[in-house]
């Protein structure tokens, strides 16, 4: 098989660029699906740089040779390319213009078999599908605000993407991450499209025995709250910290760690010093995968307020690692975490009543720290639970690289 592989550069592939040594610490939904194309096709890899979410800022298409890839990969340049326009919108419309030619180019140069191409390049994915007849699959890595809104305005820009979303792909494959993906793909894609749901992997744990420099000041007489992701708004890390605090305040024989990096994370901390309690809290910006998965060992408690969806690889490593969890409720409005409520029984978890109920959070905290019975009980269920539900990545990969052949064959 030849396969055009047209995704954004996404920050945890960046770094990869900038070492030419293939060493992902992100986005395992699409990276390894590059890695098996690597391996099983033929054909180009091309990375389109999206301002805003990479610090990829050479103004020229770059085609390197990393280290681990048997295949070069291709790196188009962003709006810097076109610093010289005087507006920032018409450097955005030069950047998606010049991105779509550079793919048009390099469709007719390779004669794909097939496109792999992901919801960053919906207007490129529509174009393919539309006017070429090879088969487009189209990856759609969860549904987010601005997809659920572009489709009810009636604005040009909702009139364009809703024709984009209707384009005859051959295949949709779709990250089940509790977004709330059911109504999306009901009512955005073409009722003919053929549409697969598939829920990230975790592979077996395999924790480093000793405890590393970077996790040693955690003490180890107090509970242990854990959050790891990004230190944003929409992740839940406000509310976090706000718990903690008066969690803390009222029994200061708790401990918060925060391990990620992110827009509120410099106040966040200030927030926490103000408050006195540098001492309660420990802050981490970055940690190898194997550090993660001994921090969630060193932890009692594992809190996710994540407002867009609660089945992020993130959590699913904790669940298959069995934490005690506590996370918010599903949101019926925008069926927000209503998987996450079919997959979860109700003795796995305690479920908050959103994202932002700092009281709910705190007593859930105080009730758990002074019942390490239930801590273990919550434990132990969550792990029999995620076990029926998270598969390999191994499984999740060969799932979604079978869809796609499969899809190709009926071409």
């Amino acid at each position: 098989m030849k396969v055009l592989c047209i995704t954004r550069l996404f920050s945890g592939i960046e770094s990869s660029l900038f070492n030419k040594k293939w060493k992902p610490t992100g986005v395992p939904t699409i990276f390894k699906m590059i890695e098996k194309f690597d391996s099983e096709a033929e054909g180009r890899f091309i990375f389109t740089s999206k301002d805003g979410f990479t610090n990829w800022n050479t103004p020229k298409v770059e085609t390197l040779k990393l280290e681990g890839l048997n295949h070069k990969i291709t790196v188009l340049p962003g709006k810097t390319k076109f610093f010289f326009l005087p507006l920032n919108k018409l450097q955005l419309i030069a950047r998606e213009l010049f991105q779509f030619l550079y793919c048009l180019v390099a469709y007719f140069k390779e004669k794909p078999d097939f496109i792999y191409i992901d919801h960053a390049n919906t207007l490129i994915a529509a174009f393919f599908a539309r006017f070429t007849s090879t088969p487009v699959v189209y990856r759609v890595m969860g549904v987010y605000p601005f997809m659920r809104d572009v489709i009810k305005e009636n604005s040009l820009k909702g009139r364009i993407f809703k024709f984009c979303y209707r384009s005859p792909f051959k295949q949709v494959i779709c990250t089940q991450d509790g977004s709330g993906v059911e109504p999306w793909l009901e009512t955005a894609l073409h009722p003919n499209t053929k549409v697969e749901k598939l829920i990230n992997g975790v592979d077996d744990f395999n924790i480093i025995k000793d405890t590393p420099e970077s996790l040693a000041t955690i003490p180890t007489d107090k509970t242990k709250v854990l959050f790891v992701g990004k230190i944003e708004t929409a992740k839940g890390s406000v509310s976090f910290v706000e718990s903690l605090i008066l969690s803390i305040k009222q029994d200061p024989d708790i401990h918060a760690i925060v391990v990620g990096n992110g827009s509120k994370r410099e106040s966040l901390i200030e927030k926490v010093k103000e408050e006195g309690l540098e001492g309660s809290f420990t802050f981490i910006q970055r940690l190898p995968h194997n550090e993660i998965l001994k921090v969630h060992e060193l932890s009692d408690i594992y809190i996710s307020l994540n407002r867009l969806g609660n089945l992020s690889v993130a959590n699913l490593e904790a669940m298959k690692f069995g934490q005690c969890m506590i996370f918010p409720k599903s949101q019926p409005e925008t069926k927000i975490d209503f998987i996450t409520d079919s997959l979860l029984e109700d003795n796995c978890a305690i479920r908050v009543e959103n994202s932002d109920d700092i009281k709910g959070i705190k007593e859930s905290i105080l009730r758990l720290h002074k019942n390490k019975d239930e801590i273990q009980l919550l434990s132990t269920n969550m792990k029999k639970c995620a076990q029926k539900f998270i598969p390999t990545w191994e499984k999740r990969v060969s799932k979604e690289f079978t869809t796609i052949t499969n899809a190709i064959k009926t071409s």
